[in-house]
């Protein structure tokens, strides 16, 4: 019985961990509805290909 409340616990640190690694690498966003949509706020400079397919550069925070 113990082994399987110790391996829960470690499990459970072990997602808490991976969780703040997430975080760190993708921020939340900033998430609204748009025309009933989910859509996600944007900040930046806009680059298009040759498709007109939009792209944003990532920023990462500076610490």
């Amino acid at each position: 019985m113990y082994y399987f409340i110790g391996s829960g616990y470690a499990r459970v640190a072990a997602m808490q961990r991976m969780e703040a690694v997430w975080e760190q690498k993708a921020p939340l966003a900033n998430i609204s509805i748009c025309d009933g949509k989910p859509c996600v706020q944007v900040t930046g400079n806009a680059y298009t290909n040759k498709k007109g397919d939009r792209f944003y550069l990532i920023e990462t925070e500076r610490e």
